[in-house]
């Protein structure tokens, strides 16, 4: 029951063209996006956009009232406002290497149910490792270097130690190869958004 609930979360479109074990890199907006890093590495990779293969029912996942979408306005009247999107796409590297791209709006609620609509993508397309990107916000001046965190619940595909000491409280993830990385270092916006959620001491 669960999982037919997942299905009916995510739409994968039926004609793609097969992957062979593709790597699916992840990189939602939100929290755990300070600085926009993640946000700015997708606007690279999406220079050149690919095919979207799956798309997400984001009215089940985003709370539109807390995170209000931007909206247009020209002269006298709203003319349109950017929905919000939580899709995949079907992209290629230098080297001409498919990989797939998980992006928009990281869930505001259903988490769970969300975790398994990206399992049926990673089972539909054959994934063989998930890679996250993350920037975690730290109240540290902006001259201090970026620290980089890698993480993985497989050890063998962690290249350099962690400079991280201590813990947190995390969901491990299920796959075996998932991969992630963790940037912190000082908050610089774009908008508005980060510095809600920052503080800052001298």
């Amino acid at each position: 029951m669960e999982q037919e609930r997942a299905d009916r979360l995510v739409h994968v479109v039926d004609d793609v063209e097969p992957l062979e074990a593709p790597v699916l890199l992840l990189a939602l907006e939100g929290f755990l996006d300070a600085g926009h890093a993640a946000d700015l590495a997708v606007e690279h990779l999406l220079a050149e956009r690919g095919p979207v293969v799956a798309t997400f029912d984001v009215d089940e996942l985003y709370d539109y009232r807390a995170r209000r979408p931007p909206v247009s306005f020209v002269r006298d009247h709203y003319a349109d406002y950017a929905a919000p999107r939580l899709v995949v796409r079907r992209q290629s590297d230098a080297a001409g290497t498919p990989y797939l791209l998980l992006t928009g709006p990281e869930p505001d609620i259903r988490w769970e149910a969300f975790a398994r609509g990206v399992r049926t993508v990673v089972e539909r397309f054959g994934v063989t490792r998930v890679v996250a990107m993350a920037a975690v916000p730290m109240a540290v001046p902006h001259t201090r270097p970026v620290a980089l965190t890698e993480h993985a619940n497989d050890p063998s595909v962690v290249l350099g130690s962690s400079a991280w000491q201590g813990s947190c409280g995390c969901r491990p993830a299920r796959r075996p190869s998932s991969r992630c990385g963790w940037a912190s270092g000082a908050t610089s916006c774009r908008g508005p958004s980060c510095t809600s959620r920052t503080t800052w001491r001298r």
